[in-house]
């Protein structure tokens, strides 16, 4: 329970903190007890059920991912590499579509239909960030994410009896998926850089929790 309740304060202190410095209630140069004394005055004013706050299931992924990897399990690895790849892109683009260009759930939802990862990582990301992503880790995420539709979408070889044992193509068995978690994390820290150039009073709330509330 403790440990349920550590994780509700680090999600949604933060969030408040954030809240506030955007209503300029608080700034950065704030003392300890000022911002304190907002943080309450806010949860009294009973204003938390207002508040839109993301709840993020990538690190279950990851968690599932380096199992995978330690197990030798290739075609498990690579599958929810290719599910994590579009849980923390797909989450991207929620914070960055509907905080920063005000789209509804309804109109996200119609933006990211029948969009490839590949289109999420080259056009839109530069459309929404005004930056481009390197090349390499582009080709290697549409590369995993390949191999993952084609093992979740595996459709079984018919062949005659005569025909068995002759060579198939299974370029996913050369992928080295010790390079899958190396790769998600880079994809995570670029995501965390864009968004603490879109969402600064985030970083900036972040820093303030972690000074006050987390110093003991």
């Amino acid at each position: 329970m403790e440990e349920i309740d550590k994780s509700i304060v680090e999600i949604f202190v933060p969030a408040i903190i954030s809240n506030l410095l955007l209503e300029e209630k608080i700034t950065e140069n704030s003392s300890d007890e000022e911002i304190k004394r907002e943080v309450f005055s806010f949860l009294d004013r009973g204003q938390l059920e207002l508040m839109n706050v993301a709840i993020v299931i990538g690190d279950e992924f990851v968690k599932a991912v380096e199992n995978a990897v330690c197990l030798g399990q290739k075609d498990v690895a690579i599958a929810l590499a290719g599910i994590c790849f579009e849980q923390i892109t797909n989450e991207f683009y929620h914070k960055i579509l509907l905080n920063k260009y005000e789209l509804s759930n309804r109109e996200y939802s119609s933006c990211m239909k029948g969009i490839s990862i590949k289109d999420k990582l080259t056009w839109l990301y530069k459309l929404t960030t005004s930056r481009c992503m390197e090349p390499s880790i582009v080709s290697d995420i549409h590369k995993v994410c390949s191999f993952r539709n084609s093992i979740v979408h595996y459709k079984p070889k018919v062949e005659k009896v005569g025909e068995w044992g002759e060579d198939e193509d299974n370029s996913d068995e050369e992928y080295d998926i010790s390079k899958l978690i190396p790769l998600i994390e880079k994809v995570r820290e670029i995501f965390t850089e864009d968004m603490d150039i879109l969402f600064s009073e985030e970083k900036t709330s972040k820093e303030i929790f972690r000074k006050i509330f987390r110093k003991n």
